[in-house]
């Protein structure tokens, strides 16, 4: 059994298959800000539903250092179903948060 990603979905999975069968790529939804483009203009994101596609757009623009969400700056954003243009589009405002990471390191104290 090997630990692969899938080409498409970017998911990471077992093969020949997991515990709940073959990998089946989740649901294609299209992410956009609509002060900065239209639809057209929007980022294809796999996710489980709406709000997932939504962070996973915050997280894939912020990490490109378009948008300082990581600050606590807030962005509208659009989400429709790739595959529902007749549909509405859902509305959410996505930010986030940079969380600081401590270590300690022993020392080793000398006697006066």
């Amino acid at each position: 059994m090997a630990y692969v990603q899938c080409e498409q979905c970017k998911a990471h999975y077992f093969e020949p298959y997991d515990r709940i069968g073959p990998h089946r790529c989740p649901p294609l939804f299209v992410v956009w800000d609509p002060e900065n483009g239209d639809e057209r203009d929007g980022r294809r994101v796999y996710a489980s539903d709406y709000q997932s596609a939504a962070e996973k757009w915050a997280d894939l623009a912020d990490s490109e250092g378009e948008y300082g969400m990581w600050d606590g700056n807030e962005v509208d954003v659009l989400v429709r179903g790739a595959n529902d243009l007749s549909g509405e589009a859902q509305a959410f405002v996505v930010s986030g948060q940079m969380h600081p990471t401590y270590s300690a390191t022993p020392k080793r104290v000398t006697s006066p």
